[in-house]
């Protein structure tokens, strides 16, 4: 949106000079102007490059200001745009005429400068002020519509897990006892609730800047050698190859390892969870420098799917989803905190990805 010194303004008038005073006077103030001769042209105009703000003259040739107006407020894509009608007409009819089709203010001619920036900055801020009310309200909605889905998505991920711990709690109650894999499916499913459970927390304690950061120096070469071994056997299982490159030596990190962990974990998780059978992974780390600082980068590259480019700015936000079809994959909490997590540490995540291709994902540390 622009600044309200920055707004375009449209204006009609078959008088040059009168367009050239109007063009001069706004755009000494900073606004975009573009000044018309007739009504065919400010449509046309309006259409191609829809203003913040269009002033009328009201006696025109061949299409009046009033005839303009009406034809603006019957297009749904230009009916919100702000009329100023600019005429030597001084009827209290003309002026009622004016307002009846749309107008939003009426200037007389001879008019004076002042009077004429007071009325357009008005017209322009309050523009303006219903657009960013406009967003708002197209934010709520959208809020409203995440929380339906992560709503849907949450009781999704709870019913399985708690269906085989309440299996093996009725089994343990009818037969006495709990065959060792009945109790394995619900050691894990009881694990698959706390993870959910402390994703939400941890999601809503960094949301209000409460995430109890335990900093140390710690090796950076140690922890990523941990984070690929801990995700081996899940490679193994999956088919995907794990690569690991770390060179020989990495500088320490003041961070603190349990987020740090958990923030590789998860990508790992992802990378591995969207990565078909045959598919490979690579955890790579190495120093980089940035404007004269340095900065631990890891990261993590897959052979996956790939992200939509429509998607790429909202993977990073909570309940967000690549896909309708990954409603099964999570609620959609893990790259949130991955994202809060950088931010605590005065780090930040990244993205790169091509569809079909794969993705690779960034995590950067100041040292």
């Amino acid at each position: 949106m622009p600044d309200p010194e920055n707004a375009a303004i449209l204006i009609l008038d078959d008088n040059p000079a009168n367009l050239d005073m109007l063009e001069q006077l706004l755009s000494s103030c900073q606004y975009q102007v573009c000044a018309v001769p007739s009504g065919r042209l400010c449509l046309d105009s309006a259409r191609h490059f829809p203003p913040d703000l269009i002033m009328l003259d009201i006696k025109m040739p061949e299409m009046d200001g009033y005839e303009v107006c009406r034809t603006l407020k019957a297009d749904p894509a230009l009916m919100d745009i702000p009329v100023i009608f600019l005429s030597a007409l001084d009827d209290v009819w003309d002026k009622a005429e004016a307002f009846r089709t749309g107008g939003a203010d009426y200037i007389t001619k001879p008019f004076q400068a002042e009077e004429v920036l007071a009325r357009v900055a008005y017209q322009v801020q309050l523009r303006q002020r219903t657009r960013s009310l406009e967003l708002a309200h197209q934010k709520l909605l959208e809020m409203d519509r995440m929380k339906e889905r992560f709503t849907a998505m949450l009781v999704h991920d709870l019913r399985s897990p708690l269906t085989a711990i309440s299996c093996a709690l009725e089994m343990a109650q009818e037969e006495g006892g709990i065959p060792g894999d009945v109790l394995q499916a619900a050691q894990g499913a009881m694990e698959s609730v706390m993870g959910l459970i402390k994703d939400l927390l941890d999601v809503f304690r960094t949301a209000k800047d409460e995430l109890p950061l335990e900093l140390q120096l710690i090796s950076a070469s140690e922890l990523t050698r941990k984070a690929h071994r801990a995700h081996l056997p899940d490679s193994a299982r999956r088919g995907i190859e794990l690569e690991l490159t770390v060179p020989p030596a990495l500088p320490d990190l003041r961070a603190d390892p349990r987020f740090v962990e958990r923030a590789l974990g998860n990508l790992l998780g992802n990378a591995l969870k969207f990565t078909p059978r045959g598919g490979r992974v690579l955890l790579s780390a190495d120093v980089r420098e940035e404007s004269g600082e340095r900065w631990l980068t890891l990261s993590v590259k897959d052979s996956g799917r790939g992200i939509p480019v429509d998607k790429l700015s909202a993977v990073f936000e909570p309940f967000s989803q690549v896909l309708g079809r990954d409603a099964g994959a999570g609620v959609g909490l893990g790259l949130a905190i991955v994202q809060r997590i950088m931010t605590a540490h005065g780090g930040r995540a990244s993205v790169q990805s091509q569809e079909g291709t794969g993705s690779t994902f960034t995590l950067q540390f100041p040292l």
